[in-house]
């Protein structure tokens, strides 16, 4: 009898007896978080009626100060256009270049998606050896840059690359009995994408929506620190004022793009937890629509509690960049030092706040539970079952995020592009416009694949949890794709699965 044998009586057994769920996969039907929620809704409006409300005056004060009156408004809003135009080309323009690196962006970013449902495995590698690549090029370079100006050491930024590189490669050697189950892991979850791809248009939904979240908070906040005489009493506002007020715009849009970032993320759960449950001919209909209106509504609390923490964080650390920047300036070592040391335990603070949603929001869209709780699963199926160090073996968020940068680059390139071969009127008001707009564009590539990636990582995150609480649904449901990440799993962690299976909450059938 060899060692699965006990597998194959399993999914034998299975396939003549539905799986008895356990009580937690029932989704729930309650709002929870609505406080939050109600917060949120209420940030957001106010932005968006800053926007709407003050945006025109705002551009007519620009408009009538750099022609020396205040009579612009009696043309309407045809005269203020033309008078953009004519006096601030640089604006016309660049948002049009930034609107066309989007465009690519959203191209470039379906492409890595589908090419991760299909040669995932693949990019694992492609990844690693990618990174070496890059690094060894880049010291190479460096080197080479030094050598031509004379300097004795010319040989440091190539060694230093080097040894990187020789240590990722020897780390991914001692890892690579772990990127067979990280593959698989990949492969279920690009799958489970594959059979309902609704949720990569609500991907590119939420992409162009975040852009456009972007623009309408550029232009309500101008208008809330620049131009108080609009927006407060007629008086312009203090230095105190702008500051706080800077703050908390910064706060909301941090907060309004986790949001959608988030609603895409457990959407995408909700619907892998569907193709879990199911098989292909009792699939569910309007699986992807009936996941979103879930996120949208009963966990739109969950959502937004679980993204204040994070766009707090994100936004202490953006004072903590400036300010350090600031003191460099000033050149104020000591106090550089210490708000360096600051800034670097925030952003560890937040990159382990971020990872840990990652699975809390898993947990809000395949069984609808609030943010505290869904936080409380994950600390506890990690830590009773013993997963807490394979959490951090996961190698998909290494080709997430290199899809990312790449996706960034190809913006920043397109921006370069546009100064070097495009029409001359585009960029000849901008100042610096190789560094303006190359930096715009890996912003806007950049961010517009973080949010589509977001399928691919909620995916993830959900067969990861699924296959540590339920196993035996994917049984029935797909007793194919579960044979092979057992048997992958299997080889590498028997005693883990053994613990999954036979521990204390195992699950039967009847």
């Amino acid at each position: 009898m060899t060692k699965y044998d006990d597998e194959k009586e399993l999914i034998r057994g299975v396939q003549d007896k539905r799986v008895v769920h356990p009580p937690q996969s029932q989704v729930q039907k309650s709002c929870h978080d609505v406080l939050f929620a109600a917060a949120f809704l209420i940030a957001f409006g106010f932005t968006v009626a800053i926007a709407v409300s003050y945006g025109q005056d705002v551009l007519t004060y620009s408009v009538d100060n750099q022609d020396g009156s205040q009579d612009g408004s009696q043309d309407g809003l045809a005269d203020i256009g033309d008078l953009i135009r004519q006096k601030h080309a640089k604006y016309h323009y660049a948002m049009r270049i930034c609107g066309a690196i989007a465009g690519g962006a959203l191209l470039a970013s379906l492409i890595w998606t589908l090419a991760m449902l299909f040669v995932g495995k693949m990019l694992i590698w492609f990844s690693v050896i990618a990174v070496c690549a890059i690094s060894v090029a880049t010291g190479f370079l460096s080197s080479n840059a030094l050598y031509q100006s004379g300097d004795s050491l010319y040989w440091w930024p190539a060694a230093v690359a080097t040894l990187f590189a020789l240590l990722v490669l020897a780390y991914v050697c001692c890892i690579r009995s772990r990127i067979a189950f990280a593959s698989a892991n990949l492969q279920i979850a690009c799958q489970a994408v594959l059979s309902y791809p609704v949720i990569l248009i609500t991907a590119l939904v939420f992409a162009v929506l975040q852009i456009a979240w972007g623009l309408v908070w550029i232009l309500a906040t101008y208008a809330a620190v620049n131009h108080g005489e609009y927006i407060g009493e007629g008086e312009e506002y203090g230095a105190g004022k702008k500051f706080w007020i800077l703050i908390g715009m910064l706060l909301v849009f941090f907060w309004a793009n986790f949001v959608l970032r988030n609603i895409v993320t457990v959407a995408t759960a909700g619907t892998v937890s569907s193709w879990w449950h199911h098989a292909t001919r009792d699939r569910v209909p309007l699986t992807s629509t009936r996941a979103l209106c879930r996120a949208l509504t009963l966990s739109f609390g969950s959502i937004c509690f679980g993204s204040l923490v994070v766009s707090i964080i994100e936004t202490i650390h953006f004072l903590l960049s400036s300010l350090q920047k600031l003191l460099a300036e000033q050149g104020n070592a000591i106090a550089v030092c210490l708000v360096g040391c600051i800034d670097g335990c925030v952003s560890a603070i937040e990159r382990w706040v971020e990872y840990f949603n990652r699975f809390a929001y898993a947990y809000v869209g395949i069984y609808g539970y609030g943010f505290v709780t869904s936080g409380k699963r994950v600390f506890d199926l990690f830590a009773s079952k013993g997963w807490t160090a394979i959490t951090n073996d996961s190698l998909i968020v290494n080709v997430l995020l290199f899809g990312k940068i790449a996706i960034g680059f190809l913006g920043a390139a397109a921006g370069l592009a546009t100064v070097a071969y495009g029409n001359p009127q585009w960029t000849v008001n901008v100042s610096n416009p190789e560094v303006a707009l190359g930096l715009s564009g890996f912003l806007v590539g950049y961010s517009i694949a973080n949010v589509i990636m977001t399928v691919i990582d909620g995916a993830v995150a959900t067969v990861f949890i699924l296959f540590a609480e339920d196993p035996h649904s994917l049984v029935f449901s797909h007793p194919e794709a579960h044979e092979h990440l057992h048997a992958t799993w299997r080889e590498i962690y028997p005693n883990e699965f053994e613990h999954v299976h036979h521990g204390d909450q195992s699950y039967g059938t009847v």
